[in-house]
């Protein structure tokens, strides 16, 4: 309900229920003179409010009465608060198979709704005119314990963002309305443990780095854009011009969506629903697309096609069908399964022989997973400390910015951003001299290269990067018949491969990455991350636009 005090409702009667206790939302947010009087823009509910709150579940302060924190430590109160975790846990996950399971005809077909609401397909132009985005909540990424977010010998006031335990969550310092709407909408994605504040009075708070997208939204398209999940009310749908999140389908799916797929007829109902639903909505990442690139063998022979047009190399790569539990994987190939990532299911030639057969390796209970096996050759540059991967990033159709990724020991990386890199002529005069292992690929500061070589280096990645994304780009919206998913967002991992005659060295795309759940390292830098998001911010009304026409993507240019 609406509460008196500062930052609150000041109405004569603060006391004004915003949703009822059983769990069912009000409609719309009393703010009549009868009902709610002098109601100001300070109220959550107010109509002139960019995050208004409005048909949304109340959060833990609100039905508890007090922070969460303060009675997490009195005996008296854990049962009932394990008890209450229990019942949100429940409802969310019994939201969340509603909205996975794929929507129902009533929910995508265009029957009469109210004229606020409806949205037709192809929707007007976004830029001139409200419009809704809807997030579908991503489950994987809730942290609701402080232990999961850092550790208990840290204090709040001096946490840093190498504190956190989750990598992809980062450290920020938002305003107080920032903060109370990302936590009204976004629960368990972000969290404030105390009030510490900056020199301009931010308040510091831990979040997921992709909620930054919801930020950027609401400041490059302030009141043009309204901001909801699917945790409020799954009917919400209906309403939304752009979806974002769902399943994703290039990464172990299988594994982190055991308790909603279990079988083919499980994915296939998933996918159909997701279908259905597009033919109405423009969605981010597209379902389908995600699904045909998550195997990787397409946007494998996509690259090898882009590198003998260039004339660049690229490691060989072979499907691999699956064999009797005891046979061993081919010698000397290192071999990988698609709908995979962060270097799960890579089995190496140096791996133990136990690891290198298929009983090792159960099979899907997914006919799709188990046919995107591979074996593809070694790339020992992408084992050298010093060199790892450039990982680029793309939004909007422009290069935006690219880290250096260095393995550190066991499961950690280094991250840097890049500003240098070691043009590609000094790295095979490094190597034909056996220094080759010796210098660092980008921000070199042994004085391996000087500065203006090291811009010169960053210059030809970012030419090299650009054009395999535009060519790829390309290929995916001939295939698609629509606008690929990449024009908004995707980062292209590129490492050095020497080629085997001249013994030189060239760049090659070793992945892509696409949708949200794409690892952004945003706690490197969380202001250049927000730039990139700003600039997808920026370019989501002409995404929507693309993604609606979609039989005209062949005039389009990159």
């Amino acid at each position: 309900m609406c509460k008196p005090g500062r930052r609150c409702c000041e109405s004569d009667t603060p006391g004004t229920i915003l949703w009822v206790a059983n769990g069912h939302a009000v409609k719309h947010h009393a703010c009549n003179m009868r009902i709610h009087p002098n109601c100001t823009p300070a109220c959550p509910g107010h109509p002139d409010r960019r995050d208004r709150v409005f048909q949304r579940y109340p959060n833990d302060t609100e039905i508890l009465g007090m922070p969460r924190r303060g009675l997490e430590d009195i005996d008296a109160f854990k049962s009932v608060l394990e008890r209450y975790d229990y019942l949100t846990q429940s409802r969310m996950d019994m939201q969340r198979r509603t909205a996975i399971t794929g929507p129902s005809v009533a929910s995508t077909s265009l029957a009469p709704m109210p004229p606020q609401i409806q949205v037709s397909a192809p929707p007007d132009s976004p830029a001139e005119r409200r419009w809704n985005v809807l997030f579908v909540e991503e489950m994987l990424e809730r942290r609701t314990r402080r232990e999961d977010i850092y550790s208990q010998s840290k204090t709040w006031e001096g946490l840093g963002y190498q504190d956190l335990t989750p990598f992809t969550w980062l450290l920020n310092h938002v305003s107080q309305d920032v903060f109370e709407m990302l936590h009204s909408v976004f629960p368990g994605h972000v969290y404030n443990d105390g009030i510490v504040m900056d020199a301009m009075g931010n308040i510091k708070i831990a979040m997921w780095e992709w909620l930054l997208l919801p930020v950027c939204l609401m400041k490059e398209h302030g009141r043009k854009v309204n901001i909801r999940t699917t945790q409020e009310d799954n009917d919400i749908i209906r309403g939304a011009d752009l979806i974002i999140g769902g399943i994703d389908f290039t990464a172990d799916f299988p594994y982190l969506h055991s308790d909603l797929l279990r079988t083919d007829i499980d994915l296939d109902r998933y996918r159909k629903g997701m279908a259905a639903l597009q033919a109405v909505k423009v969605v981010w990442p597209s379902a389908e697309e995600c699904f045909v690139y998550g195997a990787k063998l397409v946007t494998i022979m996509n690259f090898d096609w882009i590198a003998s047009l260039d004339n660049s190399p690229r490691p060989t790569t072979y499907s691999l069908a699956r064999g009797p539990p005891h046979t061993l994987f081919p010698k000397d190939m290192v071999v990988k399964r698609g709908y995979s990532g962060y270097g799960n299911y890579v089995i190496f030639p140096e791996d133990k022989p136990e690891n290198r057969t298929w009983s090792h390796w159960p099979p899907s209970p997914f006919h799709s997973v188990n046919m995107s096996w591979f074996q593809q050759q070694p790339i020992l540059q992408l084992k050298i400390p010093n060199i790892g991967e450039i990982r680029c990033f793309f939004a909007g159709g422009t290069f935006c910015h690219a880290v250096h990724t260095t393995r550190a020991g066991g499961d950690k990386i280094n991250v840097d951003h890049v500003s240098l890199v070691v043009p590609l002529d000094r790295i095979t005069a490094l190597s034909k001299a056996g220094r080759g292992g010796g210098f660092v690929w980008a921000n070199d500061i042994q004085g391996f290269t000087t500065r203006q070589d090291g811009e010169r280096g960053l210059r030809e990645l970012k030419v090299y990067a650009t054009n395999v994304y535009n060519k790829l780009l390309s290929l995916e919206r001939r295939r698609l018949g629509t606008e690929s998913s990449l024009f908004l967002f995707c980062r292209l991992d590129i490492s050095l491969m020497e080629t085997e005659t001249e013994h030189d060295f060239a760049f090659f795309v070793n992945e892509v990455e696409r949708g949200w759940g794409t690892n952004l390292f945003g706690y490197n830098s969380v202001a250049i991350t927000t730039s990139l998001l700003s600039s997808m911010a920026t370019e989501i009304p002409r995404f929507m636009e693309r993604s609606s026409n979609r039989h005209g993507m062949r005039g389009y240019s990159s």
